[in-house]
């Protein structure tokens, strides 16, 4: 086996691998014995035609898409360290060259870990967010309260109005031809909340159960459906019902039913007491977020594409997986909203070449300082986890597996903003 080096630049480099024919056909021989049971040819029993039977029927290339699996992670695995690459994320292969009687050459496009110049990241200057917590912050936070206790009442005796929820079933058309997504049955929609685009919900104002309404819209410019963008639409909606919310009225008997006090007064200052709390950790994280941020600004590093695509990618299913848990998926979320997966792409692209470069500065100021992950660090997190899972240390341990490294480098990471917060100048 032979390995050529070319440097592409933006930390990328391509290997071009050449895997000797013998060594190629040796893959074939293994791919013929583990599949030979799966071929079938007249005249010979299962598992009993020989490889030049089917060579002659097929080709020799009837066993090269496995036979080039078979070889390929070891021949790639073995390129990477004779060239001292440590890649950041999977390759790009390209198969070159194979055939009867010749060499497998492929080339392997390989993005690896940038260098980082660091800038100043001691004494770098942010400033505290506020802690206070004012009378009107606990008076919205009662509100809120309110609100998750308010009660639906069904209206009849009045035409709709902004707050309302109102049930409808709508069909949308442009030029007089219905669009996909454009149609529902028994839609809860609450006026003002702007769930739909703009001048939708507004129209829908001041009207009784029963009416159809015929709802006239102009599609955003920059719409995530390109049939529809810039578009006028109409809708044809008909109102089923509506229903109000109910505030309840703030007093003692309010306190009780919410929380565990028994008076108005009470109940507000515990509210006072807890939000600030959530303002201190608030707070705390915003300055985090700022140190680095500052941080991050003076570093000086070229990202391969490779791999803020995968972080994006990676976002991208994050996000997929929190709308599960709502009993939602990415493919109605693109339908309802008119986007697309690129224009999501490009929507987290921004968040995570940050993301990376956070990473990186990270790691290098690590290094710079010397910081890692004691024994006793890790210790320490494991026993945290044990006593938060209710369970044994050596259970953890189990459960957590090759992942020990990973903890160990999370842990260093979390030293390493430690000692960029405490550098900080307030």
């Amino acid at each position: 086996m032979s390995t050529k080096k070319e440097d592409l630049g933006k930390n990328t480099f391509k290997l071009t691998i050449e895997v000797e024919n013998s060594e190629f056909q040796d893959a074939i021989d293994k791919v013929y014995n583990k599949n030979k049971k799966k071929y079938k040819v007249n005249g010979f029993r299962p598992g009993n035609v020989p490889k030049e039977v089917l060579i002659k029927m097929y080709g020799e290339e009837v066993f090269y898409d496995d036979a080039i699996n078979m070889v390929l992670g070891p021949s790639y695995e073995k390129a990477l360290e004779e060239t001292d690459i440590e890649p950041v994320a999977m390759p790009k292969i390209d198969i070159v060259q194979v055939g009867k009687g010749k060499n497998l050459i492929y080339t392997a496009e390989v993005a690896v870990k940038p260098e980082v110049k660091l800038g100043k990241y001691k004494g770098v200057k942010v400033e505290e967010e506020s802690t206070e917590v004012t009378d009107e912050d606990v008076d919205n936070a009662i509100k809120q309260d309110a609100e998750k206790n308010a009660r639906l009442v069904s209206v009849e005796d009045r035409n709709t109005k902004n707050g309302d929820t109102v049930n409808i079933d709508f069909v949308g058309s442009v030029d007089g031809v219905e669009f996909e997504g454009g149609a529902a049955k028994g839609f809860d929609l609450q006026l003002g909340s702007k769930t739909f685009i703009d001048n939708f919900e507004e129209q829908l104002e001041d009207k009784k159960i029963g009416d159809d309404v015929v709802v006239k819209v102009k599609f955003p410019k920059d719409y995530g459906k390109e049939d529809l963008a810039g578009k006028k639409a109409e809708f044809k909606v008909k109102i089923n019902s509506i229903t109000e919310k109910v505030m309840p009225e703030i007093n003692d008997d309010f306190a009780q039913e919410v929380s565990e006090f028994d008076t108005l007064k009470d109940y507000k200052e515990d509210l006072k007491k807890k939000l600030k709390e959530a303002k201190e950790s608030q707070a705390a994280n915003v300055r985090k977020a700022k140190v680095l941020e500052e941080v991050a600004k003076t570093t000086e590093v070229e990202i391969p594409e490779v791999m803020i695509d995968g972080q994006v990618n990676q976002m991208i299913n994050n996000f997929a997986q929190q709308l599960s848990m709502q009993g939602l998926n990415i493919d109605d979320f693109m339908k309802y909203t008119g986007m697309t997966f690129d224009t999501l792409k490009e929507q987290y692209k921004g968040d995570a070449e940050r993301d990376i470069k956070v990473a990186l500065t990270l790691e290098a100021i690590a290094k710079e300082e010397n910081i890692e992950a004691s024994e006793e660090d890790l210790n320490k997190e494991l026993d945290t986890l044990a006593t938060r899972m209710n369970k044994s240390v050596d259970e953890i341990k189990k459960m957590i597996g090759g992942r020990i490294f990973e903890m160990k480098e999370e842990l260093a990471m979390e030293k390493t903003i430690d000692f960029l917060l405490e550098n900080a100048k307030k």
